[in-house]
This record gives C-alpha cells, sequence and structure tokens, in this order.
C-alpha cells in the first residue's frame, strides 16, 4: 500500500506530487542499492507480479528501517 497526492505550497496551490509509504521506501533501498544495468525488486513483488522470467540471482539485503533481511531477485539488462 502507498499514498500518493499533491502537496500544497505556502500559497495553497499544488506545489508538488508524492509518494509516501513502507512499500516505496523500501523500492527506493532497492533502486539506490542497484548495481549498473540491474534492477531489485523484493520477492514479494515479484510473486505479486507472476513474473515468468528467469532470474540469475537472489540476495539477501539489509535496508535501513527494516529489522529483517529483504529477498530481493537481481534482474540484469541486456
Amino acid at each position: 500500500m502507498a499514498w500518493v497526492g499533491s502537496i500544497a505550497g505556502a500559497s495553497g496551490v499544488a506545489a508538488d506530487f508524492t509518494a509516501l509509504g513502507d512499500n516505496v521506501n523500501i523500492a527506493a533501498r532497492l533502486a539506490s542499492k542497484a548495481g549498473a544495468g540491474e534492477v531489485l525488486i523484493s520477492e514479494a513483488t515479484y510473486h505479486a507480479a507472476q513474473l515468468e522470467i528467469e532470474v540469475s540471482e537472489k540476495r539477501e539485503l539489509e535496508l535501513k528501517g527494516k529489522s529483517e533481511l529483504v529477498s530481493v531477485r537481481v534482474l540484469h539488462a541486456k
């Protein structure tokens, strides 16, 4: 689950658009840990998306704000 919406500036007019929530934070942390040519997705996302692609590598990552390791799948650019 994530919350998305506009953020009003001092004038009351929408100044920005943002997304909030635990899944948004996890996605941002995975993006920051990905190497060149990699996309990291959580194991939960991999299964929820019902992806039928070969993934050559799985990793267990320590992410800021998470007390347990997060299982991820590594997708490589071709």
